[in-house]
Order: C-alpha cells, then structure tokens, then sequence
C-alpha cells in the first residue's frame, strides 16, 4: 500500500469517526431535551393536580359552611389527607424554584403563599376559604397559562 492510500484511508477513517461523534452527540443532546421536558411537564403537572384539589377543596368547605354539603368523619379524613398532600406538592415545587419550572411560574407560587393584605375576622371561616379559595383558582390560572408559555404548547 502506497503512502498516499494509507494518508487517504486513516483520513476517511477519521472522518468516519467524527460523523460518529456528531451523530451521538446530537442524539444525546436530544435526549437529553426531551428528558428536561418531561421533567418540565411533570413538574407543571403535578402543580396544576394541587392547584385543582385545592380549588375543590375551598368550595366543597365553604359548601359545607352554608350548610348545602355535609361530608362524613371519613370522607372529610380523607379530604383533609388530600388537601395536605396538594399543600406539601405546592411548597415542594415553590422551594424547588425555577430549577425545573420557569422564573415566572416560580414568581406566581411564591406569590400564592404570601398573606392577603386583606385582615379578615379570625371567626369569618367563610371569607377565610372565600380568600384562599380566590387565590388557588388565580394561581391556577396564571400557572397554566405559564406552562404553556414555558412548554410551547
């Protein structure tokens, strides 16, 4: 073998190892894409499910106020249960900030948890779930038009 095939052989096997390279580098880094976004849509899934429970979870007490609902001991143990759950998501991914979900979304949640200026009376139960009833339905709503903005959907 000639020395100018030998130079033409190891280039073109050089060659064929960068293309080898680019082509796995570009699948990991779309696979990697693709995880982060599921990570993402969890993420954001998972806040909205709080958010709705929550949301269910003020009206079905304020029914129970005015008298139109009444839960028994267990269902309302399990309410309650829930409800919890749906608090410690929301805190969880408030704390977690915008290292998955965007700034924004982080800004909204931190904002859910800051007390209204509004004092209300410590004995209005009702305005007290009215309140916190309004502000899980704006979160919400700011939320999800978030992650749509953040998920390009």
């Amino acid at each position: 073998m000639s020395g100018e095939n030998v130079i033409t052989l190891i280039a073109a096997l050089l060659a064929f190892i960068a293309s080898l390279i680019a082509i796995y580098n570009t699948n990991f880094k779309r696979f990697t894409s693709e995880r982060w976004w599921e990570r993402k849509v969890k993420a954001y899934e998972d806040i909205v499910d709080a958010l709705s429970g929550l949301i269910h979870y003020y009206r079905t007490l304020m029914d129970e106020e005015l008298g139109e609902k009444q839960l028994s001991k267990e269902a309302q143990a399990e309410f309650n249960k829930r409800s919890r759950q749906g608090f410690n998501t929301i805190r969880r991914a408030t704390d977690m900030g915008a290292f998955i979900i965007s700034s924004e979304a982080s800004d909204i949640l931190q904002e859910f948890w800051k007390e209204s200026e509004n004092k209300l009376d410590p004995n209005d139960w009702y305005a007290r779930f009215e309140r916190n009833y309004e502000k899980a339905k704006a979160c919400l709503d700011k939320i999800t038009s978030c992650a749509r903005k953040d998920l390009r959907v």
